[in-house]
């Protein structure tokens, strides 16, 4: 008996080996400029790797149409599509209306300040449709991220201690000149640390969780990258990411672990009352400085614009913004153009006011709702529900959507202090993509 002909091979094998660079090579190549230049680089990067394995598949695609290995037949093919699939166009379709009728058009096709333009959201939505149908995560690609981590920590850690490897840092300046010699905080082949952190919500939870799910005796090798990995996160202390991590983990673990129904109702109820515990102690707490001071605050009402490093107040600023242009938002990384007012802060290490200009609202979600308004908003939720859908339905049962889901859950919280970034950004929306992949759930069990 012959064997079925799989028509969709070769999209298959050019999203595993997209998968490979987006493990190693979109994470450690960085450029050559340093961190004055690097955003740029990664932007030519995020362009090259993401874009590039959009046409290349798309145009693969094209190629077996024509040739009549594939037929194509739009009204079923949107019939057959699965929820994600189509909120992630609607929620383009959203982000493009935005755009073109924006009154800074066309600036909000590559981006005013962030390089988060209606082209790079197009990106990140057509990597999430292609890999949800061709892609899978497999051993050997954990086994390979984890050795990018393991390159990625040492080099912060170098950095976190007085060395200036590869020279990204200005001669003579290093890690802790931040803030004091030059403007802003960065590390590693990222760049900035929140962006490190945000990349570090999506590794840490993958790496723990491989320790548990994988049964070969080469998983223990994943100990080291974790710890060096966490040791960042501390060292860095960008709260985003230390809360990030924490909440997500004990949030994921009746989800991603295989456990029974009745394991599950404990250890729900266990983190239920480890999460009340938790907030009752803060609140009754006496502490006066850092962030359980601040939690303490917010929860007897005390709302202070400093809070969270000014997030409060560019919270409270981009919010009022909002019903100006509720329906479609101003278009795509515009914020900088609405000359919202600045948040000023006083530096005691440099004895004088700082001005930082409002150009992100350093809230995910709330950033999308200002730039492409309540639609773009609305779709982009649901998606996320969607996906979150197939995690808590396929966790328990197929090892990698476990794995992934973790890390999901903790970006996902981040992401409420965080900013979406070419840098990082495409690899929560790879991995959204594998959550749902049907190749995850036909191919890859517990073993």
């Amino acid at each position: 008996m012959k064997k079925a002909i799989d028509q969709y091979k070769l999209p298959k094998t050019i999203t595993d080996i997209f998968i490979y660079i987006m493990l190693t090579v979109f994470i450690l190549c960085c450029g050559t400029s340093g961190y004055s230049g690097m955003f740029e680089s990664k932007f030519n990067i995020f362009c090259f790797t993401c874009g590039g394995y959009v046409f290349i598949t798309l145009l693969i695609l094209f190629e077996l149409i024509l040739i009549g290995h594939i037929k194509f037949e739009p009204t079923k093919l949107i019939k057959n599509m699965g929820i994600p699939q189509k909120l992630a166009i609607v929620y383009l379709i959203f982000t493009w209306l935005s755009a073109l009728i924006s009154p800074y058009f066309p600036d909000t096709l590559i981006g005013v300040s962030r390089y988060e333009g209606a082209i790079t959201i197009s990106i990140y939505c057509l990597v999430f449709v292609l890999v949800s149908y061709f892609g899978k995560i497999t051993k050997h690609m954990i086994y390979v991220f984890s050795g990018t981590v393991t390159i990625f920590s040492v080099i912060c850690i170098l950095q976190i201690h007085g060395l200036n490897p590869f020279m990204f840092y200005p001669e003579g300046y290093n890690y802790n000149d931040a803030y004091i010699a030059y403007n802003g905080q960065f590390l590693g082949t990222i760049g900035n640390t929140d962006t490190v952190a945000a990349f570090l919500c999506i590794a840490i939870p993958i790496l723990w969780m491989s320790l548990i799910h994988l049964t070969d005796k080469k998983r223990f090798f994943i100990i080291l990258p974790l710890i060096l990995s966490i040791y960042v996160l501390v060292k860095m202390w960008v709260l985003a990411g230390i809360v990030g991590v924490a909440i997500g983990t004990l949030l994921s673990i009746p989800f991603s672990i295989k456990m029974t129904k009745a394991q599950r109702k404990i250890v729900l109820l266990t983190t239920s009352i480890i999460f009340i515990v938790g907030i009752v102690s803060i609140y009754f707490s006496k502490t006066e400085s850092g962030l359980f001071f601040e939690i303490r605050a917010l929860l007897h009402g005390n709302f202070d614009d400093a809070f969270g490093s000014g997030r409060m107040y560019i919270w409270k600023s981009v919010l009022k913004e909002i019903p100006k242009n509720l329906l479609l938002g101003t278009g795509p990384d515009t914020m900088l153009n609405t000359n919202i007012q600045p948040f000023i802060r006083f530096d005691t290490r440099l004895d004088a006011s700082i001005v930082g200009q409002i150009d992100i609202a350093h809230n995910e979600y709330i950033n999308i709702l200002f730039h492409q308004g309540i639609f773009a908003f609305l779709s982009y939720c649901a998606l996320i529900v969607s996906v979150g859908y197939g995690w808590l339905k396929h966790g328990n049962r197929f090892k990698y959507i476990g794995i992934l889901g973790s890390s999901f859950m903790c970006y996902l919280i981040q992401a409420f202090f965080g900013f979406s970034s070419c840098v990082v950004s495409p690899l929560f929306w790879m991995i959204m993509a594998l959550i749902i992949s049907k190749r995850n759930t036909k191919e890859n069990t517990y073993e």
